[in-house]
């Protein structure tokens, strides 16, 4: 059966440029959108979740980010974090600052990563994250389900303490609980 959406003419424009450049035409291209939508929502995402997923993708494309359940990486941050704190804590920030430059390569600013942040904060599990913003310089960010146990939320810290540095944001104060962060920064230039 056919029918007919209504779509804003951009949206269709942008629609038949992705097409011509797929060498397909927008009726397969959007029926291949609606489908895989479809799909993830019929497994209980929503279009929040897909949006972070894209995100993610787009940010980490050529990172070499592996997939491992978070008990196998705690497990191992554990066992090293209690033998070598001092060369964890330097890999976790260093590897931070690493993703920053990368994200600013690819031409990402503060303002993307926030939003990849808010809307991709479970995919890369975590289970909440908050941005306050306390004046036009200073920030408190707090992420919750960092791991759990101590070592992995202060690798974690660090990690991005590491990112943070890259676009300009310092460390003013930081609080941990297991599995819980908050982290207070201040920028030399006003935040968008």
């Amino acid at each position: 059966m056919r029918t007919n959406i209504a779509v804003d003419s951009q949206i269709h424009g942008r629609l038949a440029k992705i097409a011509k450049q797929n060498r397909s035409t927008v009726y397969e291209l959007t029926n291949s959108y609606l489908s895989i939508c479809a799909e993830a929502m019929e497994r209980g995402l929503t279009l929040d979740d897909i949006r972070g997923q894209v995100l993610i993708r787009y940010a980490t494309k050529n990172l070499d980010v592996v997939l491992l359940p978070g008990s196998v990486i705690e497990y191992m941050v554990n066992q090293l974090y209690s033998v070598k704190k001092s060369e964890m804590d330097k890999l976790f920030e260093e590897a931070g600052a690493e993703v920053g430059k990368y994200f600013k390569i690819k031409g990402l600013v503060f303002q993307d990563i926030l939003e990849m942040a808010r809307l991709g904060y479970a995919s890369i599990g975590l289970r909440d994250i908050s941005v306050v913003r306390q004046s036009s310089t200073k920030i408190i960010v707090s992420i919750y389900g960092l791991l759990l146990g101590k070592s992995a939320t202060e690798v974690g810290l660090k990690f991005v303490e590491g990112l943070m540095n890259e676009f300009g944001f310092k460390v003013t104060g930081s609080e941990l609980a297991e599995g819980a962060v908050r982290i207070s920064f201040e920028v030399e230039s006003p935040i968008p």
